[in-house]
């Protein structure tokens, strides 16, 4: 199992079907309406328990939310994940020899729960949503986003959409950067490249992609653009130009400018690849494990009732402590 780890996703909201001039301008998520102030918060609080779930193309995955708990400025909710047709024997691991206790089959459905955090700020267009999965199973940024947006749907006059987009929180991105032997920086551009393909005697020129890779230690004069590159908005052009060494060239080098840059970096949980020209940031998450799990294997047996309002009493201090680790920056 991979226990229960929480992902950080920066969450901002726009106008559905806005005028090309307002077109990705974000709204103020307290106040998220033209007409009159209605809080982010408010809208989904009212209507997010009375959705339909979220669900995967053959139900046999099912996401809803069952609790909800309101905090100044933020809303913590437990959601019912439930799992069907899987077929396994669950054996008895308090006797010896783990003998057969009982045996799952594709009418039976696993219920766990998994928390989340909404968070908005009073007075600013960028919150957070954390999203707690227990043991790699639960709910996902597009299954929990979907939750919510349908939530805010319920209001048709609000005319609002929901984006949440992955986040790297600046304490880890600086270590990330720090992991110089294990970072790798690949400028990436299509080019076209002539080849004799063994004994042709015509060149032929086909479409390929030149690859400059940069390695270890001699990333260090990148990281400067690259943590900078890293922070900037979104949608921006991720056009790059380094100088390349060329013998024949006047100086002795020539600038050369990429459509894309591929960076590998070590997250803690193996390498992952960020491209700039995606915006296709790694994800990156908090191991909670050993505070999640004491909560629940403290959930009281034959009392599956009130499993849900438990964990979130408990989940919700947690999560709020990890805010401090994904602050918005003014």
């Amino acid at each position: 199992m991979s226990g229960h780890r929480v992902t950080p996703y920066e969450l901002t909201a726009t106008r559905k079907w806005a005028k090309e001039d307002e077109a990705g301008e974000n709204l103020l998520l307290a106040s998220v309406s033209d007409d009159k102030t209605v809080d982010l918060l408010d809208v989904v609080e009212a209507h997010i328990k009375n959705v339909p779930p979220a669900t995967n193309a053959d139900k046999t995955w099912e996401l809803e939310c069952v609790e909800v708990q309101r905090q100044k400025d933020s809303l913590s909710m437990a959601f019912a994940v439930d799992v069907s047709g899987e077929k396994e024997t669950i054996l008895d691991g308090s006797k010896p020899g783990r003998p057969f206790a009982f045996e799952k089959n594709q009418k039976h459905v696993s219920r766990f729960y998994s928390c989340c955090l909404l968070w908005r700020p009073p007075k600013s267009t960028e919150g957070r949503l954390l999203v707690h999965s227990p043991w790699g199973r639960g709910g996902s940024r597009v299954q929990t986003t979907r939750l919510l947006q349908r939530a805010l749907n319920e209001e048709p006059e609000l005319k609002v959409k929901l984006h949440a987009a992955p986040l790297v929180p600046a304490k880890l991105l600086q270590k990330f950067l720090e992991r110089a032997k294990a970072t790798q920086i690949t400028y990436v551009k299509p080019k076209g490249i002539a080849s004799t393909f063994g004994d042709a005697t015509n060149n032929r020129t086909t479409l390929a992609h030149m690859a400059v890779v940069v390695k270890g230690s001699d990333t260090i004069p990148f990281r400067d653009a690259l943590q900078a590159a890293l922070k900037a908005s979104k949608n921006r052009d991720a056009l790059f130009s380094i100088r390349l060494r060329d013998e024949g060239a006047k100086g002795g080098y020539i600038d050369e400018t990429f459509e894309d840059v591929l960076i590998d970096l070590d997250t803690g949980g193996g390498i992952k690849r960020y491209s700039m020209r995606t915006d296709a940031i790694p994800t990156v998450t908090f191991d909670e494990t050993s505070e999640i799990n004491n909560l629940y294997f403290a959930l009281p047996e034959n009392n599956h009732d009130i499993w849900a309002k438990e964990l979130l009493k408990g989940a919700t201090p947690v999560l709020e402590k990890l805010l401090l680790d994904v602050p918005v920056v003014t």
